[in-house]
């Protein structure tokens, strides 16, 4: 199912996940994310853009109870964590893909999803990749090294880190796997230059950082 933007009132991309967790966590994640920078239009597009993360989340919930758990020794050897690295955390992550159409197709744009542990959102994945622990601030850049097609899904991947930001949860990682996912394509069909879509996607991702025991 597509979540078109303009639909909510908004014509241009923007990372902007970190504003759509007002719907699920109050102002305080919000805040962490902007500071006092939010103005009432600001508030606005929060509102608007919650309620785009809000309907993704309502239409992945099947698709999350479909999703299992891939165990270590059935994830594709091409996406594998090098030796010398071990596993801290796997969240569930369910979000939205945003495309926007170029010359008649859907040009990958940006993805926003929250991760989340027990139900709780821990962390944010934004436009870089980036991801950002709202419980500490830190975070982890990365860049795709490796994928494995999913039949009718975005594709797994393994990511390895180009960056990272402060000592909490994510500060020291070093590989990102993107396992288990379902949905987050575009359409395939002919689309209007300068439409957007964001397609609602669900996945689990393993943090590594180096092992050194």
């Amino acid at each position: 199912m597509n979540i078109t933007r303009r639909a909510f009132g908004f014509k241009r991309p923007d990372a902007l996940i970190t504003l759509a967790v007002f719907a699920l966590d109050g102002h305080r994640l919000a805040d962490l994310a902007v500071g006092t920078r939010r103005t009432e239009g600001e508030d606005v597009r929060t509102k608007q853009i919650a309620a785009v993360l809000r309907f993704a989340a309502m239409t992945t919930i099947g698709l999350l109870a479909a999703a299992v758990p891939a165990a270590a020794d059935q994830v594709p050897d091409q996406i594998k964590v090098p030796a010398g690295n071990k596993r801290i955390e796997v969240l569930s992550a369910h979000g939205v893909q945003t495309y926007q159409c170029a010359n008649g197709g859907w040009s990958f744009l940006e993805p926003d999803a929250i991760l989340q542990r027990h139900g709780q959102a821990v962390v944010l994945h934004t436009k870089g990749p980036v991801w950002t622990s709202v419980e500490d601030g830190s975070s982890v850049t990365g860049a795709a090294v490796a994928s494995s097609p999913v039949s009718g899904a975005i594709p797994q991947l393994l990511l390895r880190s180009t960056g990272n930001r402060g000592s909490g949860l994510l500060g020291n990682v070093t590989f990102v796997q993107r396992l288990d996912t379902t949905g987050g394509l575009p359409s395939s069909g002919q689309c209007q230059d300068g439409a957007i879509t964001s397609i609602p996607y669900t996945s689990r991702y393993a943090f590594w950082v180096a092992d050194h025991s």
